[in-house]
């Protein structure tokens, strides 16, 4: 139902296996995630991926942008990406949260207080959050500060996160929508 594809290829594997991934999803009416920096990414959204994860530096990168930007300024270059076929466009900012486009919508969510300990898979347990709120046809804005929690808690712990603190961050976590 769901192909979900991140990180990184080993070196004998090219980018554009992105493409083939996707031709087969499509063919088999399964959704497609994608989180990861290639930049192969903006040739598969002819296909209409369900989810695109990307975070600042990565959305920067595909469209070849050096200097910072803020958040209405990466706002629309996600929507850009839907526009041009993706259908949401979950944008991690790390301690500053996060942004949803949607054809739709745009919506910004902060981040909670936290001490970071650990960032790594902090984006993954964002995006599987997401993506598991989403299966249970939760709202977008409540899928977006469900998964702002899941992964504001992976960065609070040293180690692999037990979900422990997510239910209480969610308390700190606004959603707003935002025009550009």
């Amino acid at each position: 139902d769901v192909i979900c594809i991140s990180g990184s290829f080993s070196k004998e594997i090219s980018p554009n296996i992105l493409n083939e991934f996707s031709k087969i999803a499509k063919r088999n009416d399964a959704r497609v995630v994608l989180d990861t920096a290639y930049k192969e990414v903006l040739g598969v959204l002819k296909y209409h991926p369900w989810i695109i994860k990307p975070n600042e530096d990565e959305i920067k990168h595909w469209f070849g942008i050096s200097q910072d930007l803020n958040k209405t300024q990466l706002a629309k270059l996600g929507k850009k990406l839907v526009e041009r076929g993706a259908q949401l466009v979950l944008i991690s900012l790390g301690s500053d949260g996060a942004l949803l486009i949607s054809s739709k919508t745009i919506l910004y969510g902060n981040a909670p207080k936290i001490e970071v300990l650990n960032t790594a898979g902090a984006g993954d347990s964002m995006l599987g959050t997401f993506m598991g709120s989403l299966l249970k046809k939760n709202e977008l804005a409540s899928s977006l500060k469900s998964a702002i929690a899941a992964g504001s808690d992976a960065a609070s712990r040293e180690w692999i996160t037990d979900f422990s603190a997510a239910a209480k961050l969610e308390n700190e976590i606004k959603i707003d929508e935002i025009k550009v």
